[in-house]
């Protein structure tokens, strides 16, 4: 049984057993076999399978970090055979790997001047100790050298830093990669590049998370930057020279001729790299000596750069796809596609060229709402400029320009959704519905508008259904607005007679109307200035509805003792005059408020 914090031993068995399946899980449980003498021995028939899953499966385990326990002479052997096979791909690997393995670190120190007693801090790059995988014993436990006994298990944290090696045997290891490469580079420049070409690939942000970090990729540094003035190499590590940044770097290539006799294997790069600085340095290189592979790039390949996450690629890749020639031959599903799936930093200059290309008739009504919906303030300004020249006529059309109540962008939804109201308010017949829709959204802009656009139809302001809708509304700023107009006074866009109407229909729900007016009393932040209103309201409704006092008079006296003194007298004045035109109602008023005198 596996002692606590001590791996579970793999099984031989299990790993023949993948590896003749071709099973991805074949590099997890050979990672976890220690026999270093089996391990050995397996290099040479791992290698010599020619099988192309097997072939698969070498790469991948020569793609984890070399940091498996007892590994070496697997690790070792296996960089022999590929050496002595003149093996370019499994060499690539090992450019990689052994550049992953070393990576130094920053660190500060205090020093002090004896002849001006002055002190300071200072920054300076060492190589950390104990990066060093233990050979014997349990790969999780240490012995104290002076006392022999074992030690606590380190955290996963510090494993992680741990390779296979010597410090000095992976950086002599990682020249004899280089030294492999360079004589490539010196009897054939074409398979120097491709080969070459497969190391920089498998390079990704993380080995470059910072300039030190790039610097200790000796392999990618000796490759892209070799011949540059503002690196040097010292102690088989780089530096950056005296006085100089990294900001400065740009493309000096060990055996530059191998690059330019042809511009594919930097193209190919750029679609394949995972490293911001392989990208930029092939970018620098195809501008410098491969204009014209530039001007006959792909639009397939422009359109995948221009997808890219990266934001300077996709920018590279705008940049030359607005010099094609070709524009005029994108058919339009292609335009709609890229503007859908283009990086958000080139969105704008991709706007800019469909609207150049393509003219408003080559786009469906429904494509064009679909982009004047998008998130992307240019391309949602795309669309609503394709928009205000389309027509709609039948229900689809209405049903796609309603679309517009969902748009995503909060910059460009109001001037959307009025642009589409006017479009709207051409069809008498379904106006009503579609302001409820607008009142009905989500959205606080959207139902500003129409507010708005109610407030231009009176014709729709005598809709009792619509009103009807309106007191069950859920959103506070709307209810306050219907509030307002729930009473006799005038309001500028309203005509009287349809203020009045609204007391008075029969046709809307009085309970509707009592909990609308309840809603806004309760409300301790907001309709302030609505109380008063709600007061005079009521007191109207009373006037022209007495059968519902008992569920008026309630919430009258709560409304009463929530406003200021002057209006409490106003709201009481007009309560007396209501009795004194009923007075039989006078007992229920006194039940209710049993501080006034009515004797």
């Amino acid at each position: 049984m596996a002692k606590r914090n001590e791996p579970s031993p793999g099984s031989w068995l299990r790993v023949e057993e993948l590896i003749e399946n071709g099973d991805p899980e074949f590099v997890k449980e050979l990672r976890r076999i220690h026999d270093a003498d089996r391990l050995g021995s397996f290099a040479k028939v791992f290698y010599n399978d020619t099988r192309t899953a097997s072939r698969r499966l070498l790469l991948l385990y020569l793609r984890t970090p070399f940091n498996a326990f007892r590994h070496e002479a697997l690790l070792k052997r296996l960089f022999k055979l590929a050496e002595a096979a003149k093996d370019d791909e499994v060499m690539a690997c090992f450019m990689v790997g052994l550049d992953r393995s070393i990576r130094r670190e920053k660190r500060t120190r205090n020093r002090y001047d004896w002849t001006t007693r002055e002190s300071w801090i200072e920054e300076h790059v060492v190589t950390p100790r104990g990066t060093e995988m233990p050979k014997k014993g349990n790969p999780f436990i240490y012995q104290n050298r002076m006392t022999g006994e074992p030690m606590a298990a380190p955290t996963p944290e510090k494993s992680d830093r741990m390779f296979l090696f010597k410090m000095a045997t992976r950086k002599y290891l990682r020249r004899r990669v280089w030294r492999y490469f360079r004589q490539l580079g010196t009897s054939d420049l074409d398979r120097y590049a491709t080969g070459i070409s497969k190391a920089l690939v498998q390079y990704t942000d993380k080995d470059c998370k910072d300039g030190l970090a790039m610097l200790d990729n000796w392999g990618m540094v000796q490759t892209l930057f070799k011949h540059s003035d503002v690196i040097v190499s010292k102690s088989r590590t780089w530096k950056l020279a005296e006085g100089r940044s990294l900001s400065e770097l740009r493309s000096a290539p060990a055996y530059a001729s191998a690059w330019l006799k042809d511009a594919e294997p930097l193209l190919s790069m750029l679609d394949l790299a995972a490293c911001r600085p392989v990208r930029q340095w092939s970018v620098g290189m195809l501008r410098e000596h491969h204009a014209k592979a530039l001007s006959q790039t792909s639009l397939d390949r422009l359109f995948r750069w221009m997808r890219s996450e990266d934001a300077e690629l996709a920018r590279f890749g705008a940049e030359l796809f607005s010099q094609s020639n070709v524009l005029g031959s994108v058919q339009t599903k292609t335009w709609l596609q890229l503007i859908q799936q283009a990086n958000p930093d080139v969105l704008d200059i991709v706007c800019k060229l469909v609207m150049k290309t393509l003219t408003a008739d080559a786009v469906s009504l429904r494509d064009a709402m679909d982009l004047a919906c998008s998130r992307s303030v240019p391309v949602a300004e795309l669309g609503m400029a394709w928009l205000e020249s389309k027509e709609s006529h039948s229900d689809q059309d209405f049903q796609d320009l309603l679309l517009s109540l969902d748009a995503e962008s909060e910059h460009i939804r109001p001037k959307l959704v009025d642009q589409v109201r006017r479009k709207l308010d051409r069809v008498e017949s379904k106006r009503s519905q579609w302001i409820l829709e607008y009142l009905d959204s989500r959205f606080p802009d959207v139902r500003d508008v129409g507010w708005t656009w109610l407030q231009e139809r009176n014709e729709v302001a005598r809709d009792y259904h619509l009103w009807q809708r309106l007191i069950e509304t859920p959103y506070d700023d709307l209810r306050l607005r219907v509030i307002g107009l729930l009473q006799y006074e005038s309001l500028p866009k309203f005509s009287k007679s349809s203020q009045s109407m609204l007391v008075d229909a029969k046709s809307l729900s009085p309970e509707g109307i009592r909990f609308l007016w309840a809603t806004a009393l309760l409300n301790i932040h907001r309709g302030g200035k609505q109380k008063p209103g709600i007061v005079k309201a009521m007191i109207g409704r009373l006037h022209v509805h007495r059968e519902e006092a008992n569920d008026l008079l309630p919430i009258l006296a709560v409304a009463l003792r929530s406003v200021r003194a002057t209006e409490w007298r106003a709201g009481l004045v007009g309560l007396v005059t209501w009795i004194e035109k009923n007075p039989e109602v006078s007992d229920m008023v006194q039940s209710h408020f049993p501080e006034l005198n009515l004797l």
